[in-house]
């Protein structure tokens, strides 16, 4: 009898966590040649929307790993603009600072954030 063992399937990174930086990809691709003023922007609206979603307590590590990835692909796009002119790191890292939102909980914990502190009656009254 010859039964072939196979090894479960296991992923780094969750389906549900690639399928916005695919959007992001094929988007960044497709206004690769837009200014970067312009693309810079589009990026920080996602970005902030992705934080005003996702920032919960506890949920720092998957916001700096969507936010590196997201750094890399604009790199990626960015250096794909032209084959002549090269982007620095440096200036890479200016764009960045002007343009990616700090990474910050948004959305405490509900034992923080429903902390109310009444006057000796029930908030009801």
């Amino acid at each position: 009898m010859n039964v072939s063992i196979t090894k479960p399937f296991r992923t780094a990174i969750p389906d549900s966590a690639m399928k916005p930086t695919a959007a992001i990809k094929i988007e960044l691709r497709r206004i690769m040649h837009d200014p970067i003023a312009k693309t810079g922007a589009w990026v920080k609206q996602k970005l902030k929307g992705h934080l005003n979603y996702f920032a919960v307590s506890g949920n720092h590590p998957s916001l700096w790993w969507f936010f590196d990835k997201v750094k890399r692909l604009w790199l990626a796009s960015l250096k794909r603009r032209s084959q002549t002119a090269r982007l620095s790191w440096e200036r890479f890292i200016q764009f960045v600072a002007r343009f990616f939102p700090p990474i910050r909980t948004i959305h405490p914990l509900p034992c923080h954030r429903f902390d109310a502190r009444t006057r000796g009656r029930s908030p009801g009254r």
